[in-house]
């Protein structure tokens, strides 16, 4: 199967459209249930009396929240494939921030 034209990165375009559209579907797909957990997490913390327990673990449930919210963002924005460094026992994995411009401001 053919693989395309290349980027000025050196990857076939037609991959690289491929992942970024697989990376987006995969955030849009986090996203839309992430923000369904999220917006309860904030109602119970605004409608609930809770112990300093409760308070701090609805904080962390919601910086979790943020964190994987911030995780799945860079998705969208893949102009280039970058794999991270990954161990004897991992599969290859794509780099988000090396592979995103402006999330790290090498490109």
């Amino acid at each position: 199967m053919p693989v395309g034209s290349e980027t000025p990165e050196g990857e076939p375009s037609e991959i690289l459209h491929s992942v970024a559209a697989l990376a987006a579907m995969v955030s849009h797909e986090i996203g839309n249930p992430l923000m369904t957990i999220v917006a309860n997490l904030e109602l119970l913390a605004a409608t609930q009396t809770r112990d300093e327990y409760g308070r701090a673990r609805l904080g962390a449930a919601l910086a979790a929240a943020a964190r994987i919210k911030e995780t799945i963002r860079p998705p969208t924005r893949i102009t280039r494939l970058e794999l991270a460094a990954a161990g004897p026992n991992l599969p290859p994995m794509l780099d988000l921030e090396r592979s995103s411009p402006g999330t790290n401001g090498d490109h």
